[in-house]
């Protein structure tokens, strides 16, 4: 999916906390991420990138929690994303109880080690979970804006109040979720909509095949986009 900015961004300093794996680490480490979810952060950053903005990435590599996962998970090995992004990994304990703080510690000493070289003026986080409210927090103490994406909450009731401790504390919201949108009370805040970033020119193609990444339940739409293919003549 692309998202369309539409103004220019004039050279805007943006940290990002979301995942921009490439599709070879995607392969490399099955299971670990969202496929969907990479492609729609990569192609908003990809957006903002080309409209002026200059991105830092900072996140890690998700693996299943001890025993069952890596004891530590370390930087995985040097790829497209640094020089894409200039991302840099938070390497850390993967250990019930322990992981989320050991998340914490990483991503607060790689946030202070790019504030060395790169001051942003925005830290985009994707989703609330702790190292990025942490990561926020200390933005916003430091003057710096913080700005949050929640994509992970769906239904026609969303429960907004476990992000309310952290919400709180962000310059402006972003939702993917136009129920999550209207339901929201914090200030500042944006509902997202998303598009296809390729239109097939040529009517007279034979009908291809399409590939849908997303979840199959009855929160995520894909009983309304059923529909709608059937309505495409040319697909």
């Amino acid at each position: 999916m692309t998202v369309i900015v539409q103004k220019k961004l004039k050279h805007i300093k943006i940290l990002w906390l979301g995942p921009l794996f490439t599709d070879a680490l995607l392969l490399k480490f099955p299971g670990a991420l969202s496929p969907a979810g990479v492609r729609w952060n990569r192609s908003l950053v990809s957006g903002l990138l080309q409209n002026g903005a200059e991105i830092r990435n900072l996140y890690h590599l998700p693996k299943r929690v001890w025993p069952f996962g890596t004891l530590r998970v370390e930087v995985p090995e040097p790829d497209e994303l640094k020089k894409s992004y200039g991302s840099r990994w938070a390497p850390y304990w993967n250990v019930p109880i322990l992981r989320p703080y050991s998340l914490k510690s990483a991503y607060v000493r790689a946030f202070r080690f790019i504030l060395a070289t790169f001051r942003p003026e925005v830290v985009m986080t994707y989703n609330f979970v702790k190292q990025n409210d942490t990561v926020g927090l200390l933005a916003r103490n430091m003057g710096i804006h913080w700005v949050n994406i929640l994509a992970d909450i769906h239904g026609k009731n969303p429960n907004l109040r476990k992000f309310e401790p952290a919400a709180k504390n962000a310059s402006g919201h972003v939702f993917l979720s136009w129920a999550a949108y209207q339901e929201s009370p914090w200030p500042n805040k944006i509902h997202l909509d998303s598009g296809v970033n390729r239109i097939f020119e040529n009517a007279d193609r034979e009908p291809g095949l399409i590939v849908y990444t997303g979840g199959i339940n009855v929160v995520t739409g894909i009983e309304l986009l059923a529909k709608a293919f059937a309505l495409v003549k040319h697909p």
